[in-house]
């Protein structure tokens, strides 16, 4: 509404600034006094009605300020319904809000690491994985803005993953004569007998028994654990594994590895050294 006001003034102003031309023109012309009271009534008319639309245009903005604040005021109503319906206060919005930002700052710096890099920070995707799992199961996250950011972080992360190079694995063809013994003693495998546990663990979907292969089978030969893998260490139990910090850090939960693992895991109390288990949802 200012956008009325200014071509207004803007005419008045080049009218006081050409009056006293026109009255000098008009002095020159030896306008008669007559005249010369017509002409300043026009200006005081013009001026009038400038002030008229000031006035008018002062008024109508009291007006808007008033429902501005009067909107302001609904908006901060409906707010602090929401909060009191989520059991919440402005503090712990605030502070939600913190944790998000925080959140969004960590993916945007992981999004710009190689993929090599990432390969070596998954517990950094891990653990921003973790974090926004745990904002979404409170009540904030049910007010759709914090909802879609947090869809949105989600969204990253499945990226992350996906950009996370697979350990660098090797392909062994199986010659007449072979055995896992005798595989894992080759120089160009793992350069010690001891490790066949190794290959079967990691080809157990097509070596049944592990006394038994066959020539031209394509054997997997690991190279680099991946993050849901544990290598059985010597002595270890499956509760030992379970009860690890960088497993699931619960003795009580061996259960699921042993699940993950039936085929090659006969009886859950006795596994051996350099077998390669899967550890579900890590």
């Amino acid at each position: 509404m200012r956008n009325i006001l200014i071509p207004v003034i803007i005419m008045l102003l080049l009218g006081l600034i050409v009056a006293p031309t026109s009255f000098a023109q008009e002095k020159q012309k030896k306008i008669t006094y007559k005249e010369y009271e017509a002409l300043l009534a026009e200006w005081q008319t013009r001026l009038a009605n400038a002030e008229t639309a000031i006035s008018i245009e002062d008024s109508l903005i009291k007006d808007l300020k008033e429902k501005y604040k009067m909107t302001d005021e609904e908006i901060a109503q409906i707010q602090q319904e929401i909060y009191d319906m989520l059991g919440v206060f402005e503090a712990d919005v605030e502070n939600f809000d913190n944790e998000m930002a925080a959140l969004e700052n960590q993916i945007k710096t992981l999004r710009a690491l190689t993929p090599e890099l990432l390969y070596q920070r998954q517990d950094e995707i891990e653990s921003a994985e973790n974090k926004v799992n745990q904002l979404k199961s409170q009540s904030l996250s049910n007010i759709p803005a914090n909802w879609d950011r947090l869809e949105k972080m989600s969204s990253d992360i499945e990226d992350l993953k996906a950009r996370v190079p697979k350990p660098k694995n090797d392909i062994y063809v199986v010659m007449s004569g072979d055995n896992l013994w005798k595989i894992s003693s080759k120089a160009d495998i793992y350069n010690d007998p001891y490790k066949w546990p190794r290959i079967w663990s990691a080809n157990v979907e097509i070596v049944k028994d592990p006394n038994m292969i066959y020539p031209d089978q394509n054997l997997t030969i690991i190279r680099e654990l991946d993050k849901n893998q544990h290598l059985v260490a010597r002595g270890e139990c499956l509760r030992d594994i379970s009860a690890k910090q960088g497993v699931y850090g619960d003795p009580f939960q061996w259960t699921k590895i042993y699940e993950a693992n039936k085929a090659q895991i006969e009886d859950p109390n006795l596994i051996y050294p350099e077998q390669i288990l899967t550890i579900p949802g890590k």
